[in-house]
């Protein structure tokens, strides 16, 4: 595994731990399909959150908000209708949001701080 692989897993279990902490249920993390990745699906109450992570250790390249495009968003959308499909397929119509989590992980003094973007649209992004 590369450090830009350990740097976005790492992220991604600080926002699953986040997610449960406040009563989220992890459905699923990584999830691959044809038309791309999410990070995590979740669920909370009766709502579905397909949540993009992004995490930095530094600002070089940008915030971690820079990194969610609307192409990305375009993307994560596609995956959705695909849940949606298979969702409408097994009769378990739920209501269903894309979420995004920026990290940012100062390794020399050991903190994160987390800021997340609920139900967003790609009017959201970059």
């Amino acid at each position: 595994m590369s450090l830009k692989q350990s740097i976005g897993q790492f992220g991604e279990q600080c926002i699953q731990h986040y997610l449960q902490r406040y009563g989220f249920c992890i459905l699923e993390t990584n999830k691959h399909t044809r038309f791309g990745e999410i990070d995590i699906i979740a669920q909370k109450k009766q709502i579905l959150h397909l949540i993009e992570v992004k995490t930095r250790t530094n600002t070089l390249f940008g915030l971690p908000e820079h990194a969610m495009t609307k192409q990305k968003f375009r993307k994560i959308k596609k995956v959705m209708y695909q849940i949606i499909e298979q969702d409408t397929q097994q009769q378990k119509l739920r209501p269903i949001q894309i979420d995004f989590a920026a990290v940012e992980y100062n390794t020399l003094k050991k903190q994160i701080h987390v800021r997340f973007y609920w139900n967003i649209g790609e009017e959201d992004c970059m």
